[in-house]
């Protein structure tokens, strides 16, 4: 009998809301969002920027992370995410704030563009409506709408390739990134060529268990964006550390509880961009994982700059989410207690 992930009729049935097409699409959601804001006319005069906040939550968020964490190699400028209410008490009038939500209606994005128009900040809004696009109309404020037509989904963390692609391509236009890493066809034609079997096989072999991720530096935002799409997409519990600050304390603590060692699957991810003292804390890790008893995969992307080697591990880690959810025979679309949460947050307690 063939497996389930070779069974194309049974993964369309546990897939009823397109995720897997949402994912395949990635690379042309990037590409159309970068194109469309090379283009779009900008009002607000966005010279004299010192630093810049990125404000969104969830899968509107996940841009905003894997950004932060490239920025190093791409800015001599501060770029940092904020998931809340409130925006850091540094953001003022030399800040760009990039107010992102796929909807438009987060709560906290809305609380916190608000927060940013008291601070005097320069904002730009990325959203594909709602109410934080009609504020940003409202106070006469640069907006980009984002199109959703390559998100069938209509997931916002599917939609991540249209959230990246708007915001590297902003920040490029506004000359806060550089660098010859960034060249769209470049990058859209690495993530074409991503294979799928390797995350097939990942799957296969995660099956039922928690997952670990483990990564550094520039590839630090793709782990986050990764254990969220398991999260959501699978159903499954996954979390993120990063070398070396893991090594000071996660090894004592895998001793117990006993079963841990059999519910739990470590993924490493590995990069030629890593300095050398990085390479050697993963090798070492990894021989700690396997002498305490923890299966340990190790993914090292196949591209050449840090970009495309950023981008390469979250497309891997959409196509491994979703084969993720259908051996284990769940639908990766909804998100019942998410929407379940929100729904009871509206309501009195």
């Amino acid at each position: 009998m063939k497996h389930i992930l070779d069974q194309e009729k049974t993964l369309k049935k546990l897939d009823p809301d397109k995720v897997y097409e949402s994912i395949s699409l990635f690379p042309a959601q990037l590409k159309e969002a970068w194109e469309e804001i090379e283009i779009q006319t900008i009002k607000t005069n966005f010279t004299g920027i010192n630093k810049v906040c990125i404000a969104g939550m969830g899968g509107s968020a996940l841009a905003g992370h894997i950004i932060e964490h490239l920025s190093p190699a791409l800015t001599n400028l501060p770029i940092s995410i904020s998931s809340n209410y409130r925006l850091p008490t540094w953001v003022d009038s030399k800040t760009l704030v990039i107010a992102s939500s796929y909807s438009g209606n987060t709560e906290e994005t809305i609380s916190s563009f608000q927060d940013a128009i008291a601070k005097k900040a320069k904002i730009f809004v990325i959203s594909s409506g709602g109410k934080l696009e009609q504020l940003s109309l409202e106070n006469n404020l640069d907006l980009f709408h984002l199109n959703t037509k390559k998100n069938p989904s209509g997931k916002p963390r599917l939609g991540l390739g249209s959230s990246l692609g708007a915001h590297l391509g902003l920040l490029k236009r506004l000359q806060i990134l550089s660098g010859q890493e960034l060249d769209i066809d470049s990058i859209s034609n690495s993530l074409n060529n991503v294979k799928t079997n390797p995350a097939k096989t990942l799957a296969r072999q995660t099956k039922g268990k928690s997952i670990v991720i483990i990564s550094a530096n520039h590839l630090n935002g793709s782990a986050y964006a990764a254990k969220n799409q398991i999260n959501e997409s699978a159903k499954t519990f996954a979390v993120n550390f990063h070398l070396p600050d893991l090594n000071h304390h996660l090894l004592e603590g895998l001793s117990l509880p006993k079963q841990l060692k059999t519910l739990t699957h470590f993924i490493l991810l590995n990069s030629a961009s890593y300095p050398q003292k990085i390479k050697d804390r993963l090798v070492i890790t990894k021989e700690v994982l396997s002498k305490q008893g923890y299966p340990v995969t190790i993914i090292k992307p196949e591209s050449s700059s840090m970009v495309d080697q950023a981008l390469e591990t979250i497309l891997f880690f959409e196509y491994f989410s979703f084969y993720l959810a259908m051996v284990n025979g769940v639908n990766p679309g909804p998100i019942p207690w998410v929407d379940y949460f929100k729904k009871r947050l509206k309501s009195p307690l």
